[in-house]
């Protein structure tokens, strides 16, 4: 879960930020900025909130849901969708990021286009990419999200996966896998913003 949106990510800002380039639009990269924070901010309710749980927890009992496991199924899967809501916009927004062509500086590069067929990727993105929704027995989640191996010119952008959170180990190895992941973003989102306030005043930022 999120690797694919870490490595594209990082592949992206590595050339948006590199400083022998010079990005397109300050205001597209402050509202990456802004899109990321949002997948950070529900990265962590994910991790936090409703994921590591035992089923004997006491507010899980005689719930209006049915079972324990019902209980659970309905919040974690609300996280769920509130990350992949987020997600998706991240992943949208990171289409408008590109830079000025060091040969010709009168020409675009959208880095995202040297990276996927772009018709393809915001088709699949918009439409069908989720980044994980529990199955009705609560055993796995099902996730549909981005290849991790780039070639522009394939149509196929998608990869299904499946993991196993059957266990309250399964569950808290997850956990934990999510919070290593979680510093990665928040990384990432400092050095985007290191690079604002290094490059931009706030007139530069606003429309």
């Amino acid at each position: 879960m999120l690797k694919d949106v870490i490595k594209l990510t990082t592949r992206i800002y590595n050339e948006i930020l590199n400083e022998s380039h010079v990005p397109l639009s300050a205001i597209s990269l402050y509202d990456s900025y802004r899109k990321l924070g949002e997948v950070i901010e529900n990265t962590h309710l994910v991790a936090n909130h409703y994921l590591a749980l035992r089923f004997d927890e006491g507010f899980l009992q005689n719930s209006s849901f049915g079972e324990p496991i019902d209980k659970w199924h309905y919040f974690f899967n609300q996280d769920l969708e509130r990350l992949n809501s987020a997600v998706k916009s991240h992943l949208i927004q990171l289409q408008g990021l590109g830079i000025q062509d060091p040969q010709n500086p009168d020409d675009r590069i959208f880095i995202l286009d040297t990276l996927f067929y772009v018709k393809s990727y915001y088709g699949f993105v918009r439409n069908h990419y989720n980044v994980g929704y529990l199955n009705r027995k609560g055993t796995h989640i099902s996730c549909y999200v981005l290849i991790t191996k780039y070639d522009h010119q394939t149509v196929y952008v998608s990869e299904g996966k499946n993991i196993d959170v059957s266990t309250y180990e399964k569950r808290c190895e997850l956990k934990a896998s999510l919070l290593v992941k979680l510093e990665k973003l928040r990384s990432l989102h400092q050095r985007l913003g290191l690079y604002l306030k290094e490059h931009y005043t706030i007139n530069d930022l606003i429309r």
